[in-house]
Parts: C-alpha cells; sequence; structure tokens
C-alpha cells in the first residue's frame, strides 16, 4: 500500500497534526508513505521539514506569494497545482490512496485539483481518493470558518464580514459558490471518499452533497502523546468534583469552543473543575485552570 497526505502545512495547525500523525504511523506500520505540503512560514520550506522523514515540500514560494496578494480580491487560489507529481502518482506500483486534508489557504487551485485527479484515474485504476474536511470551506462560496454565519445554506447572498478566514477585501463569494460547489460534485463523480472529525462539518456538507457523502471519523490520540501517556503513573482517583478538560488551539476561537457552554459549567462553581489547553484562553474562574498551549518534542 502507497499512501500520500496531502496538506498545506506540515506541522502547524490541527488538520497538519492529523495528517502528519497518519503519514507516522502508516510508516510505523511498514506502508510506504509520503507527506505532500504546500510551504512553511513566508512561503519557505517548514522548519520542521527536517524533522520528519519522508515529507515534501510541493509549492515554489512565488505562487503561494501570488495567491496570498490576489486572494483577497478574487476571493479564490487562482494557482497552484500537483502536475509535477503526475508522474510520480501514475508509475507508482500497486493501489496508492491519496489523501487530501487542507487544501486551500493560498496552496491549490481547486479546479486544478480536479483536474488532475481525473487525469490520475484515467491512467491509474487503482487509486482511491479521499478527502479529509476540517472545516467548512467545501461548502462556502470562500471562508473556511463560518463563525456562526449560516449564509452558506442559501448561497453566500453577502457576506456579513471580510475578516472571516481567508480574509478579503471583495466579497465574491455568491459568484463563486456554484462553480467552487460543481468542483466538489466533480470529485465525488470520481469516487472519492469525504470523511470529517467534525459533525457539523460532515452535516453541513451532506445537506449540500447530499445524504451520506460525508462520514465521521473522530481524531485520536497521535503518537506523541501515546508515548507520553504510555510513561505516566495512573493517576489517583479523586471522586470529589468532576474534571473537565476543554481542549483547542485558540479557545477564544466559537467555532472551535462552545463558550456559552464552558461559562454554564463554570457557573457550576466548586462543583466541577475546568482545565483549559490552549492559547489565548477567555475563561477564568476559582474553577479553571489554564494550561496554555505547550509543545511537544517528538524528537
Amino acid at each position: 500500500m502507497n499512501i500520500l497526505q496531502f496538506n498545506v502545512r506540515l506541522a502547524e495547525g490541527g488538520a497538519a497534526g492529523v495528517a502528519l500523525d497518519l503519514h507516522l504511523r502508516a510508516l510505523q506500520k511498514g506502508l510506504t508513505s509520503h507527506f505532500v505540503y504546500g510551504y512553511g512560514k513566508g512561503g519557505k520550506k517548514s522548519v520542521s521539514h527536517h524533522r520528519y522523514p519522508q515529507v515534501v515540500k510541493q509549492t515554489p514560494r512565488g505562487t503561494a506569494i501570488a495567491n496570498i496578494a490576489l486572494f483577497r480580491f478574487v476571493n479564490r487560489d487562482l494557482f497552484g497545482n500537483l502536475d509535477n507529481l503526475y508522474r510520480t502518482v501514475i508509475q507508482t506500483s500497486g493501489p496508492l490512496v491519496l489523501h487530501f486534508h487542507v487544501l486551500h489557504s493560498y496552496w491549490l487551485n481547486l479546479a486544478g485539483i480536479v483536474a488532475f485527479c481525473e487525469k490520475v484515474k484515467m491512467q491509474k485504476t487503482d487509486v482511491t481518493l479521499v478527502w479529509t474536511l476540517h472545516d467548512h470551506w467545501s461548502v462556502t462560496g470562500r471562508c473556511a470558518f463560518t463563525d456562526g454565519c449560516d449564509g452558506w445554506k442559501n448561497g453566500c447572498q453577502k457576506c456579513p464580514t471580510l475578516s472571516n478566514y481567508p480574509p478579503v477585501k471583495v466579497d465574491r463569494a455568491h459568484q463563486l459558490i456554484d462553480g467552487k460547489r460543481q468542483c466538489f460534485r466533480d470529485m465525488l463523480r470520481l469516487g472519492c471518499r469525504f470523511i470529517s472529525p467534525s459533525q457539523h462539518v460532515a452535516g453541513a456538507f451532506n445537506r449540500i452533497y447530499g445524504a451520506d457523502r460525508c462520514r465521521i471519523i473522530n481524531n485520536g490520540i497521535d503518537l506523541a502523546t501515546e508515548a507520553i501517556l504510555a510513561e505516566l503513573s495512573p493517576a489517583p482517583q479523586i471522586a470529589d468534583k468532576p474534571r473537565i478538560a476543554i481542549v483547542a488551539h485558540d479557545l477564544r476561537y466559537d467555532g472551535k469552543t462552545d463558550q456559552r457552554l464552558v461559562r454554564d459549567m463554570m457557573a457550576l462553581s466548586e462543583k466541577i473543575e475546568l482545565h483549559t489547553f490552549g492559547k489565548f484562553s477567555p475563561f477564568t474562574g476559582k474553577n479553571v485552570v489554564n494550561h496554555g498551549l505547550k509543545p511537544i518534542n517528538v524528537n
């Protein structure tokens, strides 16, 4: 079995963490796996590039810079494709899985992705396409995070904010949404299997593209965390109050954290103990312990 993981970043962000863990687990199991990423900070090679085996920086710095500069006016990535991997892909011996993660964020042109997959499927019949959806980008005209906006349900008629990631200066979401969704329908036609760790992301996708088009597969604990847990002594059982962990990369962002629910739990005061893990925690109180965001060395 041969596997190619694709994600815009190598080791920055939650999607990268999931893709990288799958890559490392595949190698651990003796499978042939490579991790293809777009770019690191400033469009350069990722600072983590040397830390991981069989990783490939795919995009020239100029392509990323051009997409960043133009996206705020055109609302899509004009440049970027996977054509430089075509020969490698079709010449791979045996079954091959192309597992896509986050392909937007100034990396790849969506229509170009579809065209690449069409060419590959025509030449190599034992290719399986998988796409893990880590955000709402597949259902909106532009943004990856809706921040509570339901405009995508009605074709993104008028964007209430231009600052949702990725931000723009001109709103063209309504003009682009039909073509963008057709690209995802084309991927479904090619047999691409869509999955998501998120119920609301999968639900949104299935609302637009049809029931059960996207399956829910929850994220697990990564290899680095498993190694840490294996060395820890079992914690003593404390029955006096529940301890609840709230985990997100950015705790202030409501798309990752249900802030109303957290504050309702905080109101229970001494009946429970809340522990947050992540940066920019907006939660403070006598029953709250903020642990922050601590990087883990996986070397």
